[in-house]
C-alpha cells in the first residue's frame, strides 16, 4: 500500500483531545472559543435551563441556552459583574476572573464546585482569558434544503414541547451525559 505525502501530512496534524492538551498550565495551544469554551461550559452544566441559561439566568449573568448562540455568549462573558468581586474575565490577571474564580469554588458560587485548580479544564479557561479571550468569528450558514415542519408545528414545538424538556430533562440528559 501505498502513502501519499498528504496523507501522512493528515496523519501528523491529529490533535489528541482537549482534556491531554490542557493537563499541563504551560501548554502552548490557544483555545478557540466556538470549539472548546462554549463546550467545556456546556460539559459544566453553566448554559442549562436550571442556571445562566435559564430565562432570567442566575446572578446577573445570563448565557444563551445550551450554548446556542455564539456572539451573546461572548459579549456576557466580556460584560460587567454584578458583584464586587471582580470581572468575569481579567484578561490582565486570568486567574482573579470570575469564570475561573466561582466554579473552582474560591469564591462563593450558587452551582457549586465545577472543576478543581490545575485540572484541564481551570487550565483552558486560563490559557483562552490570558490568549486574549476572543470570541467566535462570524459564520454565514448557507441552508440547502427547506424545513420540512410546517410553521404551525415548529411554533407549538417551541410553545408547548421545548419548555417540558428545559424544565425537566435537560439538566439530567443534555451535554452529551446520558442517564437512564
Amino acid at each position: 500500500m501505498l502513502l501519499s505525502a498528504v496523507g501522512i501530512a493528515a496523519a501528523d496534524e491529529i490533535l489528541p483531545p482537549v482534556s491531554q492538551r490542557f493537563t499541563r498550565r504551560d501548554s502552548e495551544a490557544v483555545p478557540d472559543f466556538q470549539k472548546h469554551v462554549v463546550p467545556l461550559i456546556g460539559r459544566l452544566g453553566c448554559n442549562s435551563a436550571k442556571c445562566h441559561g435559564s430565562f432570567q439566568g442566575k446572578g446577573g449573568f445570563r448565557l444563551s441556552l445550551f450554548g446556542f448562540d455564539f456572539q451573546s455568549d461572548h459579549a456576557a462573558l466580556r460584560g460587567d459583574a454584578l458583584s464586587e468581586a471582580g470581572l468575569r474575565l481579567d484578561v490582565n490577571d486570568p486567574t482573579r476572573s470570575l469564570i475561573v474564580l466561582k466554579p473552582t469554588e474560591q469564591l462563593d458560587h450558587e452551582g457549586g464546585k465545577r472543576f478543581g485548580l490545575g485540572s484541564w479544564e481551570h487550565h483552558l479557561l486560563l490559557r483562552w482569558i490570558e490568549t486574549g479571550a476572543k470570541g467566535s468569528s462570524q459564520v454565514t450558514a448557507t441552508r440547502t434544503r427547506r424545513s420540512e415542519f410546517a410553521a404551525d408545528d415548529v411554533a407549538f414545538f417551541k410553545e408547548s414541547i421545548q419548555p417540558i424538556l428545559e424544565n425537566h430533562c435537560y439538566e439530567c440528559h443534555g451535554f452529551g451525559s446520558r442517564r437512564d
